[in-house]
């Protein structure tokens, strides 16, 4: 992400061409390779997917979506009957919830732009700049779906540890986010390990085909469907966007892009072998961030895998206290023979069931009691394991954001009363702020600057590299690990100054510098630390006035000393009567 970016000739960074056609046997090999790759990564995402789905029978049931079409028909089927103990949905929905608030607020900053050079930071026109580009990106985020997207984001790293969010431009709103279920696609990785390549598999309805691709471009059988009226029929399709092989810079079309973008139907090879549209992308538009990754996964791993034996056990616990409690209330019960022969036994509540007197009377009583104690003891263990999920799931350190007022929460009192979890969460951190966040800023601004939206950037920016500084609660939280030591030298040298009474000694502490990495670690905005020109004017500014104001006293003191002397009889005899009488008598001698 540069400052200088050109526009692009298409506001959208995304061309649909076809260009001049295609050789059809070149059509049938593209069809070929992508579907062979696109089988090769859902089989390196199987030893996954069995994972996945137990995860999402506990923590999110109504999520995964292995087979599109059939899970979108019974999108509004009942899917959470095995779950009697909600604990481990409502874990996942503190977490993600507390990493929206703590990590990309919609009501507070959460990033800052800056730029390498510190010297041409100071610039005022740079920070003015830099400022408006900020809350350009901060409104478009908040005009369009990204902030209801990032909460669906960290609910899919909170339980399945993988997520993949799609942003393209929008023309009502400027930027449109898509979140992807778990299932409908396959990742791939390069030779650096980052996720480069998605492959998605969704469904269309017919009326969606034709009016994003247009009625040319779609297959006869799916033409047929339109004419007929059936636009709400479903038709599978697969999306592949990947670095572009034949990448030409300045080259028009698809190939003068850097990301390659493909649609094709899965189901039909009647109309260019099913080929919908080949196009690209300026910047990768998907980001696919993961918890934490192992070795070379290329999913992501995460508490929730360590908490599933916890989950499943919490619902067996939860079925044996309700099977003890129905015993006690409703046990089983046994009576004599006589009774089904000749009785009759009721458990009907004011109800009476007569028994034989004498020695061989008739006997109904519960077949099993159980002692109320072990309810108790089922309860607390259902707690145990209910308190290490919310643990395990850093419930303790979110709830503190999630239930506490905005307004009153410091990342200080985050840091101090969470230092363990926070380092827990740092690699966490700078694995979201490089796969989700820094991807997503710098998407946006391509988008918004290719629009028009964001202001020219001053000519000295021009091809310099713009940096993303993270400002959100979390990311303070352990800045404040590294500001710690600047306060305690400051605190240091004020204490000494005090008992020595010695000012002197503050010549030591470069102030400038201390104030300035203070307020980038505490990710104070720019506009509110004067830059180095600013500060020397307004020195150059005080010193003229002291010295305007030592003038001044000068003058008076001067005026009042000539008042002074002139009020003085140097006719009696006194220092300057004898003086003057001296002058006089000298000229006189001359």
């Amino acid at each position: 992400m540069t400052a200088g970016t050109q526009r692009s000739p298409s506001p959208s960074g995304s061309l649909q061409v076809l260009e001049g056609g295609f050789d059809p046997r070149d059509m049938a090999a593209v069809r070929r390779r992508y579907l062979k790759r696109w089988q090769a990564l859902k089989m390196d995402r199987n030893s996954f997917d069995a994972h996945w789905k137990e995860l999402g029978r506990v923590f999110r049931p109504r999520r995964p979506r292995f087979n599109t079409k059939s899970d979108i028909a019974r999108a509004g089927s009942q899917r959470n009957d095995g779950i009697i103990n909600s604990t481990p949905i409502r874990a996942v929905n503190v977490l993600s919830s507390g990493m929206m608030a703590g990590i990309s607020a919609p009501s507070r900053p959460w990033f800052r732009l800056t730029i390498p050079d510190p010297q041409l930071a100071e610039s005022s026109n740079v920070r003015l700049w830099l400022d408006t580009v900020e809350e350009r990106i901060r409104m478009a985020f908040l005009k369009s779906n990204v902030y209801k997207a990032l909460q669906e984001v960290y609910v899919d790293l909170s339980w399945v540890h993988t997520a993949v969010l799609f942003l393209d431009e929008d023309e009502r709103d400027g930027l449109r986010a898509y979140v992807f279920a778990p299932g409908q696609y396959a990742l791939g990785a390069d030779e650096t390990l980052r996720v480069d390549t998605l492959f998605r598999e969704t469904a269309l309805t017919v009326g969606q085909l034709v009016r994003k691709f247009g009625k040319d471009a779609v297959s006869p059988a799916v033409q047929d469907k339109w004419r007929q009226g059936n636009l709400e029929e479903r038709t599978s399709v697969l999306h592949v966007v990947e670095p572009n092989l034949d990448f030409v810079t300045g080259r028009l079309g698809a190939r003068g892009m850097p990301i390659s973008s493909l649609w094709m139907e899965l189901s039909s090879t009647e109309h260019n072998f099913g080929i919908l549209r080949q196009s690209g992308y300026r910047e990768q538009p998907f980001m696919a961030p993961r918890w934490m990754t192992n070795s070379e996964d290329t999913y992501g791993t995460g508490p929730a895998m360590d908490c599933l034996g916890d989950a499943n056990s919490l619902q067996l616990f939860e079925r044996k206290k309700l099977v003890a409690i129905e015993k006690v209330v409703d046990p089983p019960m046994r009576g004599s023979e006589s009774l089904r022969k000749n009785g009759r036994a009721s458990l009907i509540p004011g109800d009476v069931t007569y028994l034989e007197d004498g020695a061989n009377r008739a006997t109904f009583e519960p077949a099993h009691l159980v002692d109320p104690r072990a309810i108790q003891e089922a309860r607390l263990g259902i707690a145990e394991i209910e308190q290490r999920l919310k643990e395990g799931l850093y419930n303790d350190l979110f709830l503190l954001m999630t239930e506490s007022d905005r307004r009153d929460i410091t990342a200080r009192e985050v840091e101090e009363r969470h230092a363990e979890k926070l380092e827990q969460l740092g690699p966490v951190l700078e694995n979201l702020q490089d796969e989700l966040l820094d991807p997503l800023i710098e998407r946006a601004f391509g988008i918004l600057y290719r629009r028009g939206d964001l202001p020219p950037a001053p000519p000295e920016l021009q091809g310099v590299p713009l940096r993303i500084q993270h400002v959100s609660i979390l990311a303070q939280a352990q800045k404040l690990v590294e500001a710690q030591p600047i306060e305690r030298v400051v605190a240091f040298v004020g204490s000494l100054a005090q008992a020595s009474g010695d000012p002197s000694v503050f010549d030591k502490l470069n102030k400038e510098n201390a104030v300035e990495e203070y307020a980038n670690l505490l990710g104070v905005k720019a506009s509110l630390v004067n830059s180095d020109d600013v500060v020397q004017a307004l020195r150059q500014a005080r010193a003229q006035a002291q010295q305007q104001a030592q003038a001044g006293e000068q003058a008076v003191a001067a005026s009042t000393a000539a008042k002074n002397l002139g009020a003085v009889d140097m006719s009696r005899d006194n220092v300057l009567g004898r003086m003057a009488n001296v002058y006089a008598g000298g000229n006189a001698v001359g």
